[in-house]
């Protein structure tokens, strides 16, 4: 017994006690276990909340009922969250309001149009009918520049654009998912999908009446009729 009680560690002082011996090891194995355990619960607790996350434990209805159910109450908050116009809302207006204002459609016009301000103010003094032809025989060479300026700022904020929505669509996605689950997540972006093709609808429609609804300018009177003289 003398050499078990060395190599075991029995009846000796607890400080020429090695860390190696049997009491010490058991008491790690236990430990080793108990982490594993836990860790195999809180893995079956996240793929539970994972697949059935929007699942109600108290509600009697299908699943995909609560899923839907569960989605209309929480679409708007997610629509304003990626930055898309609600339901019911107009489109031209979001789009003029939010997706591109006004105030940066203006000075992305002004930027385009910068070179023909500057021809007008270096265009030589003449009477108004010579200075007039002479600006308007500029504005040819100018036209191609200004279109292709203009189509690069399109693509500019198209670009821009698809970037934001991109990041926030995936914020939102992270949150509806780690909350309610994957499948709210799929039907999250099923509906984003949708309501993107019924936006890009409406403003394609929107398009072609966008400038019937905008003030108007005095026109010229025909050729056949004289101007009104000023008072």
């Amino acid at each position: 017994m003398t050499a078990l009680d060395t190599k075991l560690g029995w009846r000796i002082s607890d400080a020429h006690l090695p860390l190696g011996s049997m009491g010490f090891a058991s008491l790690s194995l236990g430990r080793d276990r108990y982490f594993n355990y836990a860790a195999q619960r809180l893995s079956r607790a996240t793929v539970n909340h994972l697949l059935a996350g929007h699942m109600n434990p108290t509600s009697n209805l299908p699943s995909n009922d609560q899923l839907r159910m569960l989605m209309d109450n929480q679409w708007e908050l997610s629509l304003r969250a990626i930055g898309l116009p609600m339901p019911g809302a107009s489109v031209v207006e979001w789009f003029k309001a939010v997706a591109f204002p006004q105030l940066q459609l203006e000075a992305r016009v002004r930027e385009a149009i910068a070179p023909v301000g500057v021809v007008m103010s270096n265009t030589t003094s003449a009477q108004a009918a010579a200075w007039l032809r002479a600006v308007q025989g500029s504005f040819g060479a100018l036209r191609s520049g200004v279109s292709a300026s203009l189509r690069s700022s399109a693509y500019a904020w198209a670009e821009s654009w698809a970037e934001r929505l991109e990041r926030a669509t995936k914020a939102e996605l992270l949150r509806v998912a780690s909350t309610f689950g994957l499948p709210y997540g799929r039907e999250l972006l099923t509906r984003v999908r949708a309501r993107c093709d019924e936006i890009i609808s409406q403003m394609s429609n929107a398009k072609g009446n966008h400038f019937l609804n905008q003030p108007r300018t005095a026109q010229r009177p025909p050729k056949d009729q004289p101007e009104k003289p000023g008072p």
